[in-house]
């Protein structure tokens, strides 16, 4: 026998498994290990020296080779036979006795029945690169056949000839995944076939044994994807009569109006969001997660001389690139495998807006593509020769802080100086004492008359905590947090109270600030949300008359109101000038 079989010799006679192998050219076994041995021992006794594979199963080499995996009966024992094609003049078949299953071989096999029949494709390479697993889904998406390449080599299975490019091997020697690649690996008849895939290492006791990959055929995807995006921008055709986001469909549900608040900050950023509304110029908005950053983005685009064109939006850390990529630019017939002729966003958006989300999640191969679109104010689909002039307004958003982003290097400078014309910079909710009562007694009402409850006021020890908490998720965590007690409330309860509280809020609410206060004469159990209001709303009137020096028409503008409700407010509040000058 040829010397190269040395070693995979070694590796058979280790097996639990009935081991042999066979020559293709007249299907006679040329080699068992023990466990084969025994087995032919029983039915076959004497020599084995030109003992015929079919003699023992009753299959042919070429059958065995095309319909790997089946059962076989040897004698009364029944085997599965696995038979893997290893070169040109050997395979190798190995025999797993079904009749004498321990608990791991069920296992196992119950692992390669769900393997073969999930709708993402497995493969797995050994270490020495050779195809070792390969499912049924993974045969769809690449119209590859797992009988012609099982035991083969990865770099010869594709047609890539160089281990050095292989990305399993390059996996199994650094430990390092690579995630959520795209990559068509397989040609059939001259088609590339595109998957969506990930590679891991497969470690035992901190040791790589071999390399899988988990795929995903994403042409249904994208067809649906596209398919969600034409129907959105079928809804945006309709009359220009209309003259708020709330009378017409272009894609927003929110304005300046819906943006709530006590605070002399927020006011203030507000106010330049309004200024820059009318610019033409690429805005940047920067908050933390739940600030509120799209809500800006629509007040501002229904704020515009847009304001009747679409508003379009995507996240960019939600959508695989290649996915985001097509979204964004859109495709050209015959760009890849599923492709049609598909407007993107940018095109779809027209003179509107396109809102980016999380713009610095963006791959930066894509920074470069979308710099080029707004500098250029031209975009040329995926796959297509001809360029498209761009017309919309683009809006990014980040929650965090974009020079960290760029010291990360996950944030090209240039598209952040591009983007980054009109700068709008939401603080959190923990810098905005004021509004977090304000904000309680809106979402208070709000929900207490969605879910028809008869809530009124928090208690004081509730109402400790929310003012003490940092509230990470800001205004969002503290809506859902309102809305949680309300719907937890009794039918007849009037005052929610820390047992309204779901288990998570609990353990995340200062728990000292439920301890129980004494009752005083000026530190009552609860407090009437009107009446926080009322001091909240007493506060920032005094802090405004003081930063204007006690000129009430200038208070009133930093405000957001007008000189008479000014006056009003003063005298309804007992706010006195000469007292707090």
């Amino acid at each position: 026998m040829s010397q190269d079989l040395k070693p995979l010799k070694k590796i058979l006679q280790e097996l639990p498994s009935r081991s042999m192998i066979v020559r293709k050219s007249d299907g006679q076994i040329a080699w068992f290990n023990k466990e084969a041995g025994l087995m032919l021992k029983k039915s076959f006794p004497g020599s084995h020296d030109n003992l015929d594979i079919k003699m023992v199963f009753n299959r042919s080499p070429e059958d065995l080779l095309a319909r790997s995996g089946g059962y076989n009966q040897h004698g009364d024992t029944p085997y599965q036979i696995k038979a893997i094609d290893y070169d040109s003049r050997y395979f190798i078949v190995i025999a797993e006795d079904l009749s004498n299953q321990g608990n791991l071989k069920v296992r196992l096999r119950c692992l390669e029945e769900i393997i073969n029949n999930i709708s993402d494709g497995v493969i797995m390479s050994s270490p020495e690169g050779r195809l070792v697993l390969y499912n049924r889904a993974q045969e769809k998406m690449e119209n590859l056949n797992a009988a012609g390449i099982l035991g083969k080599h990865m770099w010869d299975v594709y047609g890539y000839h160089d281990p050095d490019i292989s990305e399993h091997r390059r996996v199994f020697e650094t430990q390092k995944p690579i995630i959520n690649s795209y990559r068509a690996h397989a040609v059939k008849n001259g088609t590339p076939r595109y998957v969506s895939y990930s590679t891991y290492p497969l470690l035992l006791d901190g040791k790589p044994v071999g390399v899988y990959s988990v795929s995903k055929n994403e042409t249904t995807l994208k067809s649906l994807l596209q398919e969600t995006i034409e129907l959105k921008s079928k809804l945006y055709e309709q009359e220009h009569g209309a003259v708020s986001a709330a009378e017409k469909n272009n894609g927003t549900r929110y304005d300046f109006s819906d943006i709530k608040t006590v605070s002399h900050d927020m006011k203030q950023v507000i106010k330049e969001a309004q200024d820059i509304s009318w610019l033409d110029s690429s805005v940047l908005i920067v908050g933390e997660t739940g600030t509120g950053k799209e809500l800006f983005a629509q007040s501002i685009h229904n704020h515009s001389t847009s304001r009747d064109h679409p508003f379009l939006a995507i996240n960019c850390a939600a959508i695989p690139e290649n996915l985001l990529e097509s979204t964004l630019f859109g495709t050209t017939k015959g760009a890849f495998t599923g492709a049609a002729d598909r407007i993107g966003l940018i095109g779809q958006a027209g003179r509107g807006t396109l809102f980016l989300d999380e713009i610095t999640a963006m791959p930066l191969t894509l920074q470069v593509k979308l710099l080029r679109v707004i500098e250029d104010k031209y975009v040329r689909r995926v796959g297509g020769n001809t360029a498209t002039p761009v017309n919309c307004r683009f809006i990014s958003a980040t929650n965090e802080d974009p020079l960290k982003a760029l010291e990360r290097g996950c944030f090209r400078q240039d598209l952040f100086y591009r983007i980054s014309a009109s700068y709008i910079c939401i603080p959190p909710l923990r810098n905005r004492p004021s509004d977090v009562g304000y904000l309680i007694s809106y979402f208070l009402k709000m929900y207490g008359e969605y879910y028809k409850k008869n809530v009124k006021n928090i208690s004081q020890q509730l109402l400790n905590a929310m003012l003490t908490y940092s509230w990470p998720g800001n205004i969002r965590e503290l809506e859902h947090m309102i809305e949680a007690m309300v719907t937890r409330a009794a039918p007849n309860q009037k005052e929610l109270d820390h047992e309204c509280l779901n288990s998570y809020a609990k353990s995340s609410l200062p728990l000292s600030s439920f301890e129980d206060i004494p009752a005083t004469e000026h530190s009552p159990n609860n407090i009437s949300l009107t009446e926080l209001l009322r001091s909240i709303e007493k506060q920032q009137i005094t802090e405004a008359l003081i930063e204007n020096k006690g000129n009430v028409s200038r208070a009133a503008k930093s405000l957001g109101i007008i000189r008479q409700s000014l006056i009003y407010r003063m005298k309804k509040l007992n706010i006195v000038l000469e007292q707090i000058l």
